[in-house]
């Protein structure tokens, strides 16, 4: 235990002081380990981005800080060097920690002409070697321009670019036969 803490303490000496550092540790029986260090949750970032240190106690209904879309980018920079996130876009992390921040009462701001730079940003950085646009380049809406509240843009999609299911009710359901 003392090693794993010498070794801890080594990798995470040039971070702030009190930044939460999720670490996967594996223990073996011939008291050797590994670990990898992860980046720090997405509610730490934002909370630090806002400036406060709880979200809201009602979420959707008070609003206790504001993030800039430049901000959300910068979380979902480093929030993709993670191993288990890597192999997400950076536009659907974004939307993911736009989510996030929504869920906390944090409003994400940002201008018509900053939505339209990172549009272009997105469509420049998915372009092929050959000058073709990959499948999902500027396709969908930017993360701002969810965050903004653009109502275009589908709820389900902060969620990680998956389409909503179809709601139905329990009208619209018939009740299985029963079998004789």
């Amino acid at each position: 235990m003392a090693e794993f803490c010498k070794q801890f303490n080594e990798v995470t000496k040039n971070l702030e002081k009190e930044t939460p550092i999720p670490v996967v540790l594996s223990a073996f029986s011939n008291r050797s380990f590994t670990f990898q260090c992860k980046s720090p949750p997405t509610s730490w970032f934002l909370k630090k981005c806002a400036g406060i240190e709880t979200g809201a106690s009602k979420p959707g209904h008070d609003i206790v800080g504001n993030v800039h879309v430049k901000q959300i980018y910068e979380i979902a920079k480093v929030k993709l060097k993670d191993e288990h996130l890597s192999s997400l876009k950076e536009e659907t992390m974004c939307r993911m920690i736009a989510a996030s921040a929504s869920s906390m009462g944090i409003k994400v701001i940002a201008s018509e002409n900053e939505i339209a730079e990172i549009k272009k940003s997105t469509i420049e950085a998915s372009v092929g070697d050959k000058g073709k646009k990959t499948p999902a380049a500027g396709d969908k809406k930017a993360p701002a321009a969810a965050a903004a509240g653009d109502k275009k843009a589908p709820a389900a999609a902060a969620a990680g670019d998956k389409k909503a299911p179809a709601s139905t009710t329990s009208g619209d359901k018939k009740a299985p036969e029963k079998k004789k």
